[in-house]
């Protein structure tokens, strides 16, 4: 089930909801350094690395508009 695109699209249903609907300006997220998938996933949808701390590694993705 890896490799079909299902979690981008999932974060792209996220983002546009959190921005639309919410009137977010950034969202923020964590993961484990180990979880490459997660990594390689959350870069392809535009979120770039803040922070490493604790073996947790931080992302930021903030709106354009």
């Amino acid at each position: 089930m890896w490799g079909r695109g299902y979690g981008t699209d999932a974060i792209e249903i996220i983002k546009k909801y959190a921005f639309d609907k919410l009137g977010l300006c950034k969202l923020y997220l964590s993961t484990y350094v180990e979880n490459i998938v997660a990594i390689k996933c959350y870069q392809k949808a535009g979120f770039k690395e803040k922070e490493e701390k604790d073996n947790l590694l931080f992302f930021e993705f903030e709106n354009e508009r």
